[in-house]
């Protein structure tokens, strides 16, 4: 059970720091797209923070889905959730 906890403690600091690295590589795309728009900047740049921007928002939906993950495990080992749940995954 303490290993759970410790899985959820970590996702969900996972989730936090990736939550505001997204809006971080967010804002850097947009800066990126208006600096192409107005010709001071590249599409080769701004492909690139396009990129970086849809990494780090793959990297939190994993933080999301193992914080899940995690709360499902300490359920089970709470025994508040049936076994069978777990095999879905």
């Amino acid at each position: 059970m303490k290993d759970a906890l410790s899985r959820i403690k970590e996702a969900r600091h996972r989730f936090e720091t990736s939550r505001i690295a997204l809006n971080t590589s967010k804002e850097s795309f947009r800066i990126e797209e208006l600096k192409y728009e107005t010709g001071a900047g590249t599409i080769t740049d701004s492909l690139l923070a396009q990129a970086a921007w849809l990494r780090t928002r793959a990297n939190m939906l994993q933080a999301l889905f193992d914080f899940h993950d995690a709360v499902a495990d300490y359920r089970l080992a709470l025994g508040t959730i049936d076994r069978e749940f777990r095999r879905i995954n």
